[in-house]
C-alpha cells in the first residue's frame, strides 16, 4: 500500500524546489519597490510579491482544479503567473499523488543540473 501525500508534504517539497531555483538562478528579476521601473503598489509593499518566489497552487479533484506550480513577485513577475519551470502553465497533476510525482521529477532534475558551488548555496539557505 503507498503512503498518503499530504498537502503539507507538497509544501514542503515546493519550498524546497523554490530553495533550488534560487540557487540556480532560474527565478528571474530582483526586488520590486517603490523605486522601481513600474513602481510596487503601497498596499503589497509588506508582502511576498516584494521578491521573486514559487507558488503552489493548491488542486480540487472535486472542483476540476489542477496543482501547479508558478513564479510569481519580484520586479519581473509582479503578480502575475509565470512558468519559470516550464511544466505548462506551472500543471503538477490532478491529484496529491500525480502532484507528488511531478515535484519529486522537478527536485530530481534540478539538483542534477546543480554543481557543486550551487549545492552549497542551496544547502546553506536550508
Amino acid at each position: 500500500m503507498s503512503e498518503r501525500v499530504t498537502v503539507g508534504d507538497l509544501r514542503k517539497l515546493a519550498a524546497d524546489i523554490e530553495r533550488m531555483c534560487k540557487a540556480l538562478g532560474i527565478l528571474e528579476g530582483g526586488e520590486w519597490s517603490a523605486d522601481s521601473a513600474e513602481p510596487m503598489p503601497e498596499h503589497l509593499a509588506d508582502s511576498r510579491y516584494r521578491f521573486p518566489h514559487l507558488v503552489l497552487d493548491e488542486g480540487s479533484v472535486t472542483y476540476g482544479r489542477a496543482w501547479r506550480l508558478n513564479g510569481s513577485g519580484g520586479d519581473k513577475y509582479r503578480t502575475a503567473h509565470f512558468d519559470p519551470l516550464r511544466l505548462g502553465s506551472g500543471y503538477l497533476g490532478s491529484t496529491k499523488a500525480e502532484a507528488m510525482r511531478a515535484l519529486r521529477g522537478v527536485q530530481a532534475g534540478l539538483w542534477s543540473a546543480m554543481d557543486a558551488a550551487e549545492r552549497d548555496s542551496y544547502r546553506g539557505a536550508e
